[in-house]
């Protein structure tokens, strides 16, 4: 019994999960008129690539839009970047016609292209993009950090303290301000060394009450 409710609720989630994901569904057409120098292949890969251009734009809308809603912040190359990255191409069609279009004489090739997205793979490209943000927050602050101690150590108290500003403002933690406090210390600033002295305290005891 135990175990049939085990598989119950794996496959209700499993239901929850795909009920939940938002599957969205493009079509982007666009035109390729031959030259002399095409063979057949490349001017339909070329008609392709320009119909996918479409759909591209269409489905960077709906990410810019979705991405908004869950209160995301994400930049315009950003979005053109998961875009690109998470379309799955689902069908081309080639139409071939030997037409003129705009006075020209020529085989025009057609491509209409249809794709998927869908908000899974935003939330994935999202989460792995928030990490890796986070990591190279935490690398500039170890840097800004380190170049804190190396001019506290040269007794260039003030740009010691600027880059122990700089830390802070990354990922403030009880040490670089225990430092901070210090530079304020060594340049007289009494009042400013204790406030930091005890947010130092602060932090360092909400981490291990």
């Amino acid at each position: 019994m135990k175990k049939f409710l085990i598989f119950f609720a794996i496959i209700f989630l499993q239901m929850f999960c795909t009920a939940n994901a938002e599957i969205k569904i493009y079509t982007g057409t666009d035109i390729y008129i031959m030259s002399e120098s095409d063979n057949l292949g490349s001017a339909k890969e070329k008609a392709k690539q320009k119909a996918l251009r479409n759909a591209q734009e269409q489905a960077g809308v709906y990410v810019n839009s979705y991405t908004k809603v869950i209160n995301n912040q994400v930049t315009h190359d950003e979005i053109i970047t998961m875009t690109n990255g998470i379309l799955e191409v689902l069908d081309v069609d080639y139409t071939i016609a030997d037409e003129k279009i705009d006075d020209i004489n020529g085989i025009t090739i057609k491509a209409e292209v249809k794709v998927r997205i869908d908000s899974d793979k935003i939330d994935a490209w999202l989460d792995k993009e928030i990490a890796e943000k986070h990591k190279k927050r935490l690398e500039l602050q170890k840097e800004y950090h380190g170049l804190g101690l190396v001019y506290y150590e040269l007794k260039e108290y003030w740009i010691a303290n600027q880059y122990f500003t700089k830390a802070i403002e990354l990922k403030p933690d009880e040490l670089t301000y225990s430092w901070r406090g210090l530079t304020y210390s060594k340049m007289g600033k009494k009042y400013l060394a204790a406030k930091d002295y005890a947010e130092s305290k602060r932090i360092f005891h909400s981490k291990y009450k």
